[in-house]
C-alpha cells in the first residue's frame, strides 16, 4: 500500500494518487501501466492528470476510453479487445482494475486483435 504521496509524473498517475488518498501502489501501477499503453496506441497522454478538476479526465471519467479512441479517430485502428483491455486498466475505480494475474489473462484475449491491425506510426 502507499502512502498516499504522489510519485511520478502526473499524467502517468492514478486518480488516487493524484487526489493524495491512500492507494493500493499495485492498482495504482496498473493504471500507469493502461496510460503506458495508451500512449503507445495513440502517441498522446490520455490526459495531463487524473482529477475530476481536469476537464479532459472528467470528459474520460463520463464517456469511457472506447469514446476517446474514437473521438480521436482512431477506433479502426485499435482492435476493440485492446480496447476493452485499457477499460480494464484504466478503470477509475482501483478495485475494478485486474491482478497482474488477470491481466495475463486480458493479455491472452487482447493479443489476437492487437496482432490483426497495422502498427500506428
Amino acid at each position: 500500500r502507499g502512502s498516499g504521496e504522489a510519485v511520478g509524473k502526473a499524467y502517468y498517475m492514478a486518480p488516487e494518487v493524484v487526489n493524495q488518498e491512500a492507494y493500493d501502489a499495485y492498482a495504482a501501477d496498473m493504471w500507469s501501466l493502461g496510460i503506458m499503453l495508451f500512449i503507445m496506441l495513440t502517441g498522446s497522454p490520455l490526459t495531463s492528470n487524473a482529477s475530476r478538476d481536469n476537464k479532459p479526465f472528467a470528459a474520460f471519467c463520463e464517456l469511457g476510453v472506447a469514446k476517446v479512441i474514437d473521438s480521436w479517430g482512431l477506433s479502426d485502428r485499435i482492435s476493440v479487445e485492446t480496447v476493452v483491455l485499457l477499460d480494464t486498466l484504466l478503470s477509475v475505480n482501483p478495485a475494478e482494475r485486474p491482478t497482474s494475474t488477470e491481466l495475463l489473462e486480458l493479455l491472452e484475449v487482447a493479443g489476437d486483435g492487437i496482432n490483426s491491425r497495422p502498427a500506428i506510426v
